[in-house]
């Protein structure tokens, strides 16, 4: 994976409010490769490190959240010193 390999050494913490056990989404590594990649690849802010919160949802499958676990997470970004936070949510299929 070109992207992964372009992010070394860019990952500065990782957080999950949920505490799951699933690695990074594919999404969420390609946008932090848009951001941060420095290899083969080049982002829009090679020098940034990023700090990865985990997914907000239960699963990969699952696209839903609270409130809480949003905050939670937002919580954790700025405790530590987060400057910039990128999110990527999206809203439920209207029928």
């Amino acid at each position: 994976m070109p992207a992964i390999q372009s992010l070394a050494n860019s990952i500065a913490d990782s957080f999950d409010a949920l505490g799951s056990k699933e690695g990074p989404h594919v999404h969420g590594t390609g946008i932090a490769g848009a951001i941060a990649a420095h290899a083969k690849l080049m982002g829009s802010a090679p020098r940034w490190d990023i700090w990865r919160s985990g997914r907000l949802g239960p699963s990969r499958t699952v696209a839903e959240s609270t409130s809480y676990v949003i905050l939670k997470s937002l919580n954790y970004a700025v405790l530590h010193g987060a400057q910039i936070i990128n999110m990527s949510l999206r809203a439920p299929r209207i029928r």
